[in-house]
């Protein structure tokens, strides 16, 4: 019940005067203005809904799938705490995501043009918010970690450094001192 509070509140307070979604092809942000999106026609809105929700249940299906992979393989329990919760947040912005979608539709058919923006923005939003949780959930799961290429080792010896090794020294010139004053072992 908190989670989706938070949820929602945070979606209430990010929908000020533009949207952002993400393009599915590039990763770019768009960024939708109320003009906009009244300028769109309900075919393009609803075409630009369909696409945000399909990339959402996308990044969940991998996330399910990643969950899994954490569970079995890793067995990490931080890892899978940390998916999880990604996860779970994730599964609420796709609901967010998916009822907006329904409800636009159903403001186009009423020609609303104020509830399809504001359900075309709910929908940009969620879609935006699950794209990032599914970056955090792969950072989460070390996935985000690439190889790029031959590992090359640099090592700086510094020239002070002796080079042999002595097994006896000398310390009858160190001086040893008591335990200090506000020590409990005196």
């Amino acid at each position: 019940m908190r989670y989706r509070f938070l949820i929602i509140l945070s979606l209430c307070l990010t929908l000020s005067g533009t949207a952002v979604a993400q393009d599915a092809m590039q990763g770019v942000p768009i960024l939708l203005s109320d003009a906009q999106i009244e300028a769109m026609s309900g075919a393009e809105q609803t075409s630009k809904a369909a696409d945000a929700v399909a990339d959402m249940q996308q990044v969940h299906r991998s996330g399910v799938l990643l969950l899994e992979k954490t569970r079995n393989e890793e067995q990490d329990v931080l890892k899978l705490n940390c998916v999880n919760e990604k996860l779970s947040a994730i599964k609420g912005f796709l609901k967010v995501g998916e009822k907006a979608q329904v409800r636009l539709e159903d403001a186009i058919g009423r020609a609303d043009k104020k509830a399809q923006a504001h359900q075309l923005k709910l929908v940009l939003m969620a879609s935006t918010r699950v794209r990032n949780l599914g970056e955090d959930m792969q950072a989460c799961a070390g996935e985000l970690v690439e190889y790029s290429g031959p590992t090359k080792l640099e090592l700086d010896i510094d020239e002070n450094v002796r080079t042999d090794n002595p097994t006896e020294v000398d310390t009858s010139d160190v001086t040893i001192d008591p335990y200090p004053d506000v020590s409990p072992f005196q």
